[in-house]
């Protein structure tokens, strides 16, 4: 999966980095060619996380506010997640 992260008004650390691409994997099993773009920024006192997947001509997009980014990250990987298997579910039928 190729992963693009950026940071608004936000430094992306390498900490950041490694956390997001491990995290990306769960999202990565289901594709065997896939595109993330992810897009971390802070507004007063939240930090956003927003990943854009674009796999086998579907896209898919999920974002989330927290007080801490990593908390993010994770609710966002989880949403993408269901989006995912939702549609694949729904491809099955």
């Amino acid at each position: 999966m190729k992963i693009q992260v950026v940071g608004k008004e936000l430094k992306v650390t390498d900490a950041i980095n490694d956390y997001i691409e491990r995290k990306l994997e769960r999202i990565d099993k289901y594709f065997e060619d896939a595109s993330a773009e992810v897009t971390v920024k802070t507004e007063k006192n939240e930090q956003i996380a927003e990943i854009a997947v674009v796999a086998n001509g579907a896209k898919y997009r999920a974002a989330s506010e927290e007080k801490d980014l990593y908390a993010s990250t994770d609710k966002v990987i989880d949403i993408l997640e269901g989006q995912i298997r939702k549609e694949k579910t729904r491809k099955d039928k």
